[in-house]
């Protein structure tokens, strides 16, 4: 009774399709968190190990004084930064790492997509079950007041 009730609220299609869905999402979404999750970024060592040099010449870096050429660590800083802008490699390598960042979040995009569509799939799927209910109550009310008049 209460499966015939069903096609009121949605056709066999839809809840067939409904059904798929809520057995395939939550594996859809495990590989999809196991791909973003297993994303490595690359390059990250290189450009630590290329910011690294850069700092060491310039840390060591003495005036015909014998003195620090950069005296104070905003100085250091600043030269560190612009020896980087002119790096050929570590600029490369940065740009890089940034699309790569970009792709593992678009990566975690999608995992959060996909929970939000099964969240929603369930809420349905509960908002359905609900409906039938209260459909079947209500026609057992109306079968126990006809059984009795």
């Amino acid at each position: 009774m209460s499966e015939a009730n069903a096609t009121r609220f949605i056709s066999n299609e839809k809840l067939e399709w409904l059904i798929r869905d809520l057995q395939d999402l939550p594996e859809q979404c495990q590989r999809a968190k196991q791909k973003a999750e297993g994303y490595t970024i690359p390059g990250e060592d290189s450009l630590k190990y290329i910011e690294s040099e850069v700092m060491g010449e310039v840390y060591l870096e003495m005036n015909d004084k014998g003195k620090p050429k950069f005296s104070n660590r905003e100085m250091r800083e600043a030269e560190v930064q612009r020896r980087l802008v002119g790096h050929e490699e570590y600029q490369h390598g940065k740009k890089e790492n940034a699309e790569a960042k970009k792709v593992k979040g678009d990566l975690y995009t999608d995992v959060y997509l996909l929970r939000d569509q099964l969240k929603a799939k369930i809420a349905l799927a509960g908002l359905l079950a609900s409906l039938i209910d209260v459909e079947a109550q209500s026609e057992r009310k109306v079968q126990c007041l006809t059984k009795t008049s």
